[in-house]
């Protein structure tokens, strides 16, 4: 295989993985997907193909962005897949900002980093499509992750009142028999974590 149809079949899966994230993930996946997708877009339109000592001033910013963005996500959002593609985002600025403060990096090495932490970044989001497929196949699990979701953003007492809300305003009885589903995936978390003594 020559160099041309390996960078191929590199940007296909680049690509189709983040496709795939805005499709069939969740809020945090769906963004950050198209985040990457965006970031990786644009980044040939701002960066000089003439010279590659250059330095990549708005390749840079591109990638700052990107970096806020999935910071932002990150602090709603706690998801180890999300954190390990966050830091990986960030050694891709830092690798930016090593070659603009004239540290003795060869720009084929930047170059070459810089790939690797945006494939790394879309390993993990292929990571948290595969733990968002497994937890929908599984709706037990599904309920747990609703619930801790639900008692990261809101707390154990405000989430107990919107499920006990949800359950007494159900019209049917799919609804009636999900909002009882998460009652039962708290009161696990509960009894858990008084049994750990987190409470």
């Amino acid at each position: 295989m020559d160099f041309e149809t390996v960078r191929l079949i590199g940007r296909l899966l680049y690509y189709g993985l983040c496709v795939a994230a805005v499709l069939r993930g969740d809020r945090p996946l769906r963004y950050v997907g198209v985040l990457i997708i965006a970031n990786a877009l644009l980044s040939p339109i701002v960066q000089p193909h003439d010279d590659l000592r250059a330095p990549r001033y708005g390749v840079m910013a591109i990638d700052f962005m990107l970096l806020l963005s999935m910071a932002l996500i990150l602090l709603r959002d706690r998801r180890w897949w999300l954190v390990v593609a966050t830091a990986l985002c960030l050694m891709t600025t830092l690798t930016h900002l090593a070659g603009l403060i004239g540290a003795p990096i060869e720009s084929r090495i930047t170059y070459f980093g810089r790939l690797f932490w945006a494939y790394g970044m879309v390993a993990a989001l292929a990571y948290g499509l595969v733990e968002r497929e497994l937890h929908r196949r599984n709706p037990r699990r599904q309920a747990e992750a609703t619930v801790r979701a639900l008692v990261a953003e809101h707390g154990e007492a405000r989430t107990r009142a919107e499920l006990d809300r949800r359950y007494l305003v159900a019209t049917n009885p799919t609804e009636k028999a999900r909002a009882a589903e998460l009652s039962e995936a708290l009161r696990q978390l509960t009894l858990t974590r008084e049994r750990d003594g987190a409470m």
